[in-house]
């Protein structure tokens, strides 16, 4: 049987400078939220005049704001009778250090099966030359919480970064061996126009 899919924005906007993402010049730095009143009425609307089963949050940064990702949740669990079976991903990943042990388990809860982290290296001079703005430490104990909430983790990682060395690269291989990913997806660097690394 053909399980509909549908995207959807909750969110826009990320306050982050990472250089090689376009996402703060198409959507501004600013976060912008739609309520939850709102987002409840558009999945009510695609289930019962779309029959959408499953829902792709496209946002930069649906959980940035981890009360509206717990509002979210609970708001979908409170309509869980009217909505079915419908799950959620967000495919963009989240930010690893934007997360706690309750949105994990709440996301379970609400309809995700799983949640993509984007360290994009393993070696932390590599992720601050990216100027991510995250402290590698803290991904291996988010992996933890996210897998007790019954979540499969898959990480996003850049290969050939400008400046990567090829201890940065057996830095990024230990990393992935000590952190239990259940996934990785390898993405090779390609520079995009009006990114600060373009």
């Amino acid at each position: 049987r053909q399980v509909l899919s549908a995207p959807i924005l909750a969110t826009r906007g990320c306050p982050y400078i990472c250089s090689f993402c376009e996402a703060p010049i198409l959507s501004g730095r600013k976060i912008r939220k739609h309520s939850i009143a709102y987002l409840k009425d558009l999945l009510l609307h695609l289930r019962q005049h779309y029959d959408i089963e499953r829902i792709n949050i496209v946002d930069d940064n649906f959980t940035f704001y981890k009360d509206y990702a717990k509002q979210f949740c609970q708001m979908v669990m409170d309509n869980r009778e009217q909505l079915g079976n419908m799950s959620f991903a967000t495919p963009n990943g989240i930010r690893v250090e934007r997360s706690d042990q309750e949105m994990f388990d709440m996301m379970k809860a609400a309809g995700w099966t799983s949640v993509i982290f984007a360290p994009e290296s393993g070696s932390q001079r590599m992720v601050d030359i990216m100027a991510k703005h995250l402290d590698l430490n803290v991904v291996a104990g988010r992996v933890d919480m996210a897998h007790k909430a019954g979540l499969t983790v898959e990480a996003f990682m850049i290969m050939n970064y400008p400046g990567e060395t090829d201890e940065d690269v057996t830095q990024t291989a230990k990393f992935l061996s000590e952190v239990p990913f259940d996934e990785v997806s390898l993405h090779i660097f390609k520079p995009l126009p009006h990114t600060p690394i373009w």
